[in-house]
C-alpha cells in the first residue's frame, strides 16, 4: 500500500496574495519559445537569437495579438506591484 501524498501547506492567515511580490510579465515569450529539447541543447545568448529572429520574421498583423497581450499583462504586473508595494509600507 503507497503512503498517501504530502498535502501541501495552507499559508498563514497573514500570508495573502500582496504578501509576496507580483509576478513579472511574460510579454510575447511564453508562445514564441521552442520545444523544451531544443532549449536544453542551446546556450542563453543562442536561445535569445533565436527568439529574436522567430519575432522580426513575424509581421505586423502576427504581432498584434502579443503586443495586445503584452499590453494586459504590464497593467496586471502594475496593479499588482502597486498593491504589494502599499502593503509592504505598513
Amino acid at each position: 500500500m503507497r503512503a498517501p501524498a504530502p498535502r501541501a501547506r495552507a499559508l498563514p492567515a497573514r500570508h495573502g496574495a500582496a504578501a509576496f511580490p507580483p509576478a513579472l510579465p511574460a510579454g510575447c515569450r511564453r508562445r514564441l519559445t521552442p520545444s523544451s529539447r531544443l532549449l536544453a541543447l542551446l546556450p542563453a545568448g543562442e536561445y535569445g537569437k533565436l527568439i529574436g529572429a522567430q519575432w522580426r520574421e513575424l509581421t505586423d498583423a502576427d504581432k498584434k495579438p502579443y503586443e495586445k497581450e503584452a499590453a494586459k499583462d504590464k497593467a496586471r504586473y502594475e496593479k499588482e506591484k502597486a498593491a504589494y508595494e502599499k502593503k509592504s509600507k505598513k
